[in-house]
């Protein structure tokens, strides 16, 4: 079994080609920035994991996530229909039984089970339900390459991740008894698995979509700053699920009116994008040792990328979401 974490204790940083099958995070020599060894229960509770998936179609856009911060738990579910600009959407913070995501970025399921909200992600399957929505689809990941990489944060801690986008959809969404049909020709998903000894106060923006072409090739994007920096980075493009890396990645918004447009562009040239937002979802938390500010957008990406292989790509509305989160945790 390839994990991530060696025999010395220690962690092989950078972009990982080959799959990690387990994230023994106990193996750590995780320490305090005084070089003191820390104790088991504090290696399990400074780490925090995390699920999301994001779905493109014509017709709907559709996110969830599952957090899982050991002493709490967070889940959300939203849908967004285009045409009537309409948000169905779910959410709950809760106690951290209600949540259990494993080990395993490759085989792992995240699960968060409550009476108003039931979500299940993993990288061959989604399922998520509520009162209002409801979603079954499979994931055909093995037509896209996934990025995998781990980098230093902060002194001591890391963080790894398991993303990819442009991975074709097949399944049924329900919302509001109007059905829907996701047929891997038209449905795109994004997802993103992500583990690790995290800041205390983490902030990030990112940027990623999944959408089809013009001429019909599968385009996808995984764009962000603040958390994975350090000696690599997580910015990927995928055409017909082959990667470019991409070079770090400038956010230029007004953070006092973040709905209005966006500018996203790389240092070494390959992104040159403007995202215009048409939704968004918020959630803001400030109690005790605990605070969350986040809001993630839903719009289109217009401008150009490069892809190493099929050179300059023209983006006219190309749909996509932005985020921007902080948190003390």
């Amino acid at each position: 079994m390839n994990k991530l974490v060696n025999s010395r204790g220690t962690i092989d940083f950078g972009v990982m080609e080959d799959p990690v099958e387990q994230i023994n995070y106990l193996d750590y020599d995780l320490r305090t920035p005084m070089g003191r060894s820390r104790s088991i229960l504090a290696r399990k509770m400074l780490f925090k994991q995390f699920s999301f998936a994001g779905i493109d179609t014509p017709d709907v856009c559709v996110g969830m996530a599952v957090v899982d911060l050991k002493y709490a738990a967070n889940a959300f579910f939203y849908v967004y229909d285009k045409a009537g600009r309409e948000m169905v959407e779910t959410k709950q913070t809760s106690l951290p039984f209600f949540v259990h995501i494993p080990t395993e970025p490759e085989t792992g399921r995240a699960v968060f089970e409550s009476r108003r909200l039931a979500i299940r992600i993993s990288p061959e399957r989604i399922f998520a339900e509520t009162a209002d929505a409801r979603i079954d689809a499979r994931l055909c990941g093995e037509k896209v390459a996934p990025l995998r990489i781990c980098t230093r944060t902060g002194f001591r801690g890391w963080t790894f991740t398991r993303k990819a986008a442009s991975v074709p959809v097949s399944g049924t969404l329900c919302v509001k008894g109007r059905n829907h049909v996701l047929a891997p020709e038209s449905a795109l998903a994004v997802t993103d698995w992500t583990a690790g000894y995290l800041r205390r106060h983490t902030f990030w923006n990112w940027a990623a979509a999944a959408a089809l072409l013009p001429d019909g090739r599968r385009f996808g994007m995984n764009l962000s700053c603040g958390v994975n920096e350090t000696e690599a980075t997580e910015n990927v493009l995928w055409v017909d699920g082959l990667q470019t890396k991409v070079d770090h990645v400038r956010f230029r918004y007004d953070q006092r009116n973040v709905d209005r447009p966006w500018q996203v562009v790389s240092a070494d040239g390959k992104v040159d994008l403007t995202f215009s937002s048409v939704a968004a979802r918020s959630e803001h938390l400030n109690v005790l040792a605990v605070a969350s500010r986040f809001t993630q957008f839903i719009g289109t990406f217009s401008g150009h990328v490069t892809d190493d292989r099929q050179g300059r790509i023209e983006l006219s509305g190309c749909p996509g979401w932005t985020e921007e989160h902080y948190a003390k945790w």
